[in-house]
């Protein structure tokens, strides 16, 4: 076998375990924050958001409250026309988010490296702070994900060039917008880091 066979199947053999170990804590962070869901009942601020949606699912109210979160509010009302009401259902927006949160440093891998990229994604997997806003009824895992999406998708189209990476962080600003005011927080971070830089 020759020296540049070698190298390729060792090459192969690292993406084959990289890949493997991706799918471990994907699978992780998915029963992490998925398994008995709807277990917990929901808290006062969580059932008026769960309330308005479903009245609004039902046709009985034309209009989302003040104070909702559109994209909390949308995402609950698609639940519940498609799947029914239950509080799994609810939660279930910020359960994607957090699992995505997790999977997002994949994105980085050619700054973080592969080690760093796994061992930034095992930490947010088993963050109690992520675990705990991804199981409940709160925009602040999807602000958050959100910001870190803009943040890959940008750092990619930096080093790439790639239009696709710069449309993924647009949708990622877009969705952080309609998440919360939060996302407003990260842009001012993201504008003074980048003046910083200048």
């Amino acid at each position: 076998m020759s020296d540049e066979a070698k190298a390729r199947n060792d090459t192969q053999s690292a993406l084959t375990v990289e890949g493997a170990a991706w799918i471990v804590v994907g699978l992780l962070a998915a029963g992490l924050r998925l398994f008995q869901l709807g277990l917990r009942p929901l808290s006062e601020g969580e059932a008026v958001q769960a309330l308005a949606a479903y009245r609004f699912a039902q046709g009985l109210d034309a209009m989302a409250p003040a104070g909702a979160i559109p994209a909390l509010f949308t995402a609950n009302t698609i639940g519940f026309s498609v799947m029914g009401a239950s509080d799994m259902v609810v939660r279930l927006l910020p359960a994607l988010a957090g699992l995505l949160l997790v999977l997002l440093p994949y994105g980085l891998r050619h700054r973080l490296g592969r080690g760093g990229a796994l061992a930034a994604a095992l930490l947010l997997a088993f963050s109690p702070s992520a675990l705990y806003f991804s199981r409940s009824l709160d925009s602040t895992i999807v602000v958050a994900t959100c910001g870190l999406g803009l943040v890959v998708g940008a750092i990619n189209y930096l080093d790439t060039r790639r239009p696709a990476a710069l449309y993924a962080a647009a949708v990622a600003l877009g969705v952080g917008l309609c998440a919360g005011p939060g996302i407003f927080s990260l842009l001012l971070i993201f504008v003074f880091f980048g003046l910083a830089l200048y």
